[in-house]
């Protein structure tokens, strides 16, 4: 017996799943095989030590419209079980069911009987469903069970696991924009409010935690985040974490939420579906205000009159892992000192070579700008560098610093998308490269757009 039983730990990567839960512990006895004129399994005595449910389990949200069980003969005619589906965590009732003579769904069943019949006419959507407390006469029996559910195609549920993605990040609970992951602070439920005004959404709980409708361009949404229960709210620059539902006077957490089509908000009403480019809208002061619109950078989310459509859009979605990326063939770069620096940008790499103070982080976004594929000599005494023989490849050099290395020397790389490095060659003044010079580096097995080496 359990309340709930097909939980992630349980049925991994196995998401389509069903349990008959409750019962007699141990092997079900059973009988009839695949029979389709008599067959059934015993569940438990009359006196019913058990709450027995049947319960399911989805990949992605879907309605359970209809579902019909079956039971072995008279004398154990179905008597009761609700449906019920997973709303934010708790079951929450669909429908109720009545009893239909089994001959009416199974034809070719050999005896007279009642099952169980339940139709539901809600457009409830959620990824776990259950039959819940199925209850025959006398001791207790199940024969099997005919169940109709529908697909949501996609459509932007309340209880939809989802990232809000945006330039090849995602929203990241508590801060902003990150690298995609599978991580649940990635992952929020756009809750949906049955109302459109502050009166109506603020301090209501159930206007929350009972809608749970596909959501539409122009829906009062929350974002709230799957790893805390929190949301974003959003009422200045910077969005602070508040609970959820929202209380009274928490004007910063519902947004409208908009469906972008070529550039501008789709009309209300338009359906949202996974993938599509959708902007927020936020209150000020109780009030609907257009301009109030809800933005990320990398550090945190805000809201602004300052913030446009177009720089504002995000897409939602599922987490989908990357597809591993095909293997390039290895570059090799040269690098040789010239006096204009011709041979440092071969390969389309800028070079920064002179005046470069000891650092522990210096190719930084704000110093190279667009020239993301770059190099630098990082340390060494302060100045123009001391450099003779040219693009020589018989004998040339630069000096560095003297003996008593008072800084740091590295050769530091950045590129434009994660590069895998295996072996680096140094030549010294006084002899010519050797495979003595070429190093195994620590980052052999790993990608990244930075690298940076002691010598």
């Amino acid at each position: 017996e359990s309340n709930n039983f097909l939980t992630d730990a349980r049925v991994g990567s196995n998401c389509n799943a069903w349990a008959y839960v409750g019962g007699l512990s141990g092997t079900r006895s059973c009988h009839g095989g695949t029979s389709d004129t008599y067959r059934y399994c015993y569940i438990q005595p009359s006196n019913r030590p058990t709450t027995f449910n049947i319960e399911f389990r989805f990949c992605q949200g879907v309605t359970i419209s209809d579902i019909k069980i079956g039971v072995p003969h008279d004398g154990h005619d179905a008597v009761k079980g609700k449906l019920q589906y997973m709303n934010n965590g708790v079951w929450t009732d669909a429908a109720d069911g009545t009893r239909l003579n089994q001959k009416s769904f199974w034809s070719g069943w050999s005896k007279t009987c009642d099952g169980w019949h339940i139709n539901n006419p809600q457009a409830a959507s959620s990824n776990r469903w259950r039959v819940y407390d199925y209850e025959t006469e006398s001791n207790q029996y199940i024969s099997g069970f005919d169940m109709t559910y529908q697909k949501n195609a996609g459509l932007l549920l309340p209880t939809t696991d989802i990232q809000l993605q945006k330039v090849g990040s995602a929203v990241t609970y508590p801060e902003g924009l990150q690298y995609p992951s599978s991580s649940n602070a990635q992952k929020w439920n756009l809750r949906k409010c049955s109302g459109d005004t502050a009166a109506a959404c603020l301090g209501h709980g159930s206007a929350w935690t009972g809608t749970n409708s596909a959501i539409v361009s122009g829906d009062v949404i929350a974002w709230v985040s799957k790893s805390s229960g929190q949301v974003y709210d959003c009422a200045g620059a910077t969005c602070s974490r508040q609970p959820y539902p929202p209380p009274s006077g928490h004007w910063g957490t519902p947004f409208r939420i908009f469906k972008v089509e070529n550039g501008r908000a789709a009309s209300a009403g338009t359906p949202i579906h996974l993938g599509d480019s959708v902007y927020f809208y936020g209150m000020q002061a109780n009030l609907w205000k257009p301009s109030h619109i809800i933005n990320c950078g990398s550090s945190h989310c805000g809201g602004s009159s300052g913030n446009s459509i177009a720089t504002s859009t995000f897409v939602v979605d599922i987490y989908r892992a990357r597809p591993a990326a095909s293997p390039s063939p290895p570059v090799t770069m040269y690098v040789k000192y010239d006096g204009n620096s011709a041979a440092e940008r071969a390969f389309g790499f800028t070079p920064f070579f002179q005046n470069n103070a000891e650092s522990n982080n210096f190719l930084t976004d704000a110093r190279v700008g667009r020239n993301c594929n770059a190099w630098a000599y990082v340390g060494g005494l302060s100045g123009t560098r001391s450099c003779h023989g040219g693009t020589s490849d018989t004998y040339r050099y630069c000096y560095i610093q003297p003996s008593n290395r008072p800084t740091t020397f590295n050769i530091e790389f950045r590129f434009t998308t994660d590069r895998r490095r295996s072996t680096l060659s140094f030549a010294s003044a006084t002899q010519q490269p050797s495979p003595t010079s070429r190093l195994a580096l620590l980052t052999k097995d790993t990608t990244s757009t930075r690298a940076s080496y002691n010598t």
